[in-house]
């Protein structure tokens, strides 16, 4: 078989797959919710951090571009940061860049993560004020984007 055929194959393999794979993880995720809401709540932690780490290996893993696999990361820490509040834990950390990666990446792909990151954030801003969570950002501005900077002094100001 040549290479090409066996890449035609996997990829085939991989859409068939996909859907099972999702099916997969809902169902694994409610049996875990289940779980955790049967736990007694002082044995919950206070506070948790939520690092979304491994993009560029899912999205290249999923065949699918660094954005796409950035959009589904940023779909799951939103869902999990729900959860976690529906449990009662009312103190929740995301490390979202840090210095390090920022130099690293490509800089398209740094634009493209701060301006995902200002729209999930911007979208998500009534859920944030309805629900009463305040957001700190800890880090420096002066790294983001003007936009993305902009919209978290406004958000930590709004949701103070």
């Amino acid at each position: 078989m040549k290479i090409k055929e066996a890449r035609s194959l996997v990829a085939g393999a991989e859409r068939f797959l996909t859907p099972f794979a999702r099916k997969y993880e809902e169902i694994e995720t409610r049996r875990l919710l289940k779980e955790l809401k049967a736990l007694d709540p002082s044995l919950l932690p206070k506070h948790i951090l939520i690092i979304p780490d491994g993009n560029r290996r899912f999205s290249d893993t999923q065949g699918i571009d660094v954005e796409e696999g950035y959009k589904i990361s940023m779909a799951h820490t939103i869902q999990m940061a729900r959860m976690l509040r529906g449990l009662g834990i009312d103190m929740i950390s995301l490390w979202a860049l840090s210095s390090d990666n920022i130099d690293k990446r490509k800089p398209g792909q740094t634009q493209s993560l701060m301006q995902l990151l200002d729209e999930g954030i911007r979208s998500n801003l009534p859920e944030l004020m309805q629900e009463n969570v305040r957001v700190v950002h800890i880090g420096r501005k002066d790294r983001l984007t003007p936009e993305l900077a902009g919209t978290l002094r406004h958000v930590e100001k709004v949701t103070a």
